[in-house]
């Protein structure tokens, strides 16, 4: 999940999962919290918002009772996701990492299809203080050293380049972010 000693990157996503370490137990509880908490979280404040509307409406309650309890299930499977995706993410950081800014990007691999509305977007470029990382949604796809980084703008697209290879071309949602991750990149050390 880090990069190598190398100087270059170590490919981690669904298919090839770390080894398993001295603190993987650890890493898992830790994953299995944050999922569990953010379920429980989402689910409380929905179905209590639900289950209050439907008193202050005077429903009877074997009428709102089935619709609470369809938005709390749907609404703590998505919380649960979202949480799980944000602690897989933080895992990843090194002592004393900090993220700089997410990017919602398009890969030139990218299928077309959009993501749903419980899913964050389906890739995204996080910058932090010591890589760049590609995600798509809980699996990181890459991440690179800012030392021995090039990112080369062309119109919308970002090109970066790693030891002189390319290492993606990505289409960045919003104008202007290619240039806001392009100074942040050379204020990091990259070229």
């Amino acid at each position: 999940m880090r990069a190598a000693d190398d100087g270059g990157y170590q490919m981690v996503g669904h298919a090839a999962e770390p080894e398993p370490g001295p603190s993987d137990g650890d890493r898992r509880r830790r994953i299995r919290r944050a999922t569990m908490t953010g379920a429980a979280l989402t689910g409380l404040v929905v179905g209590g918002s639900v289950a209050l509307q439907g008193l202050l409406a005077h429903f009877p309650w074997w009428f709102f009772a089935p619709i609470a309890g369809a938005s709390v299930g749907l609404v703590t499977w998505a919380g649960g996701r979202i949480a799980r995706e944000s602690q897989v993410r933080a895992e990843t950081l090194e002592p004393d990492e900090d993220v700089l800014g997410t990017y919602t990007v398009k890969p030139s691999f990218a299928p077309p299809r959009a993501p749903t509305t419980y899913e964050s977007p389906a890739y995204q470029l996080r910058v932090t203080s010591r890589h760049l990382q590609l995600w798509q949604q809980a699996n990181l796809l890459w991440t690179y050293p800012w030392s021995g980084l090039r990112l080369v703008t062309d119109g919308p697209l970002l090109r970066i380049f790693h030891q002189g290879q390319e290492a993606g071309v990505l289409t960045l949602e919003r104008p202007g972010e290619v240039e806001e991750v392009r100074r942040e990149a050379r204020r990091l050390g990259a070229s």
